[in-house]
């Protein structure tokens, strides 16, 4: 709070609240910072077809944010789901994590993960060659 002189002009500012008053009146506003909304980037994208036929499509992704967000849900879109498998980053040289809510058919998989962060392997095995697509929620 600040008061320049009697009569002069009063701020308060608080919690990203801001109340002037002077002489054209009380002004008050609402100034909110905020990060960047995380993102998913796609680093690489490998299709392998195998000698049986079926089709291995492996994404590497990056979560790109300046905090670390709470979650993030992918899901995969494709005919013939056979597996799917998500890798995280190593952290002293062990690549280990719990999936949340996992549900999968053979044309469709969804997985939640908490606190992504870093690079992902999203390998995406299919029982013939097929388009695979990948989508994602923070």
């Amino acid at each position: 709070m600040t008061d320049n002189k009697p009569g002069g002009p009063v701020s308060v500012t608080s919690n990203n609240n801001i109340v002037s008053v002077g002489p054209g009146g009380v002004h008050i506003g609402t100034y909110v910072n905020q990060a960047p909304q995380p993102q998913l980037k796609l680093i690489d994208q490998k299709d392998i077809v195998e000698p049986d036929g079926s089709h291995t499509t492996t994404f590497t992704v990056e979560v790109v944010s300046q905090l670390t967000p709470s979650f993030l849900a992918i899901d995969i879109a494709a005919q013939g789901i056979k597996n799917v498998r998500i890798m995280p980053p190593p952290i002293g040289g062990v690549s280990a994590m719990m999936l949340r809510n996992v549900r999968w058919s053979s044309t469709d998989y969804h997985a939640e993960l908490a606190s992504p962060r870093g690079r992902y392997e999203v390998t995406v095995q299919t029982t013939v060659q097929t388009p695979v697509k990948l989508s994602y929620q923070f």
